[in-house]
């Protein structure tokens, strides 16, 4: 294995990740301009969630039988170009959604990106999974924030063509950066793990679930419906938008790297997580109550801090429960579960917007983070072991 193969990982994740995200504020206002209402706003950024579900435990599972992850990676990066490239050249929400779907077809290999990354460090697999994810939140931040300004300054259009560009470098920084330790093989007196498997695990189910219910609220308001609801009621610029994903991308970011490095070994992962659910509850609920753009952004604040307190750490336990050579069919399982609400967040508070608007699904998204709040307390291990 090549010694500099943990930081060339490193940066494939942040370019993979800029590369899926840097258009995401401009979806919504770029679907209405293709005819879009909010309910198809809301399927459009669901596919992406609905291809994660659909492919992670599938990839999960087959590079567990392979004992390989790297292939997985570079077809990541590859399909993470072409979904750009697919929006660059939409004429209609259909062709949106069917490139979203793309996106969220790449953001499945993410299984492998965990994985491989994790088996550089195999005395600290959690801490690691915790640093990636810090990184992966980097990428999301620079690319939902440089993108509203981008598309200020060159147009829509162009900032997709970046994207492509992102993942293509993503591409190439993983054919010659990366490499893989020897393939992880089952023992022979150990029968290759099924999906039944991962379903007797409580624990990786607890936090899968717990996972689903913060990425509901995650994607259905921080990712998709504030920037929309800015956009609509506070009059929000793309500069503003921008300003938005700063506002949570940075903070998201920084609280995952703590969370890991120092929180959940002072207070223990458990009361860190459920900290989370109960900041984004009050965050969400006062949506749709912000008084101006600047209280907007104090909420997205609070809404990055509490994914970045939730996400790494649940994934971190997922990913310890099981041992090294089930690793990638675990996180798998993990990833395909919290795009339950990846799926569900977008969907769901389309439809109750184009229902009964989009206060109501703002105040659902909160009474979900309330409740996985308590379900937390209540489930997750006492002894907030974490390594």
């Amino acid at each position: 294995m090549r010694r500099t193969a943990p930081q060339g990982l490193a940066l494939v994740s942040f370019f993979f990740w800029m590369s899926l995200y840097l258009y995401v504020p401009l979806v919504p206002g770029h679907s209405r301009v293709l005819g879009a209402g909010a309910a198809w706003v809301g399927f459009i950024a669901g596919s992406f969630g609905l291809a994660q579900l659909l492919f992670r435990i599938p990839i999960g599972m087959w590079s567990d039988r392979l004992g390989r992850r790297r292939p997985f990676v570079l077809a990541g990066c590859a399909l993470a170009a072409t979904s750009a490239v697919g929006f660059a050249s939409a004429s209609s929400p259909l062709a949106l959604l069917a490139s979203r779907f793309i996106g969220g077809a790449a953001a499945s290999s993410y299984v492998a990106f965990m994985v491989l990354y994790a088996s550089y460090f195999p005395k600290t697999p959690a801490a690691a999974v915790v640093r990636l994810q810090a990184i992966t939140n980097l990428g999301v931040v620079f690319g939902i924030t440089i993108g509203p300004w981008m598309a200020s300054a060159a147009g829509t259009t162009t900032v997709f063509w970046i994207a492509a560009g992102s993942g293509v470098a993503a591409l190439l920084v993983s054919l010659v950066g990366t490499s893989e330790p020897p393939p992880v093989r089952l023992r022979v007196d150990r029968p290759r793990p099924k999906l039944s498997d991962f379903l007797r695990d409580h624990t990786l189910v607890r936090v899968s679930l717990l996972a689903a219910t913060i990425q509901y609220v995650s994607q259905g308001a921080w990712f998709v419906f504030v920037f929309d609801w800015a956009e609509q009621n506070l009059g929000a610029s793309r500069s503003d938008l921008a300003l938005l994903a700063l506002f949570s991308g940075v903070p998201a970011a920084a609280a995952s790297w703590g969370a890991g490095r120092w929180l959940a070994r002072r207070f223990g992962a458990p009361a860190v997580i459920i900290t989370g659910f109960a900041l984004a509850a009050v965050a969400v609920a006062l949506v749709p109550i912000a008084p101006s753009l600047g209280a907007l952004l104090a909420i997205q604040a609070a809404g990055g801090v509490s994914r970045g307190f939730t996400i790494s750490l649940l994934m971190s336990l997922a990913l310890v429960s099981v041992p090294e050579e089930r690793r990638a069919g675990a996180v798998g399982f993990f990833q395909a579960t919290y795009s339950i609400g990846l799926t569900l967040g977008p969907v769901a508070t389309g439809a109750i917007g184009s229902a009964v608007g989009l206060t109501g699904g703002f105040w659902v998204m909160a009474a979900l983070a309330g409740a996985g709040g308590i379900a937390a307390v209540v489930v997750l291990p006492r002894d907030g072991t974490f390594a």
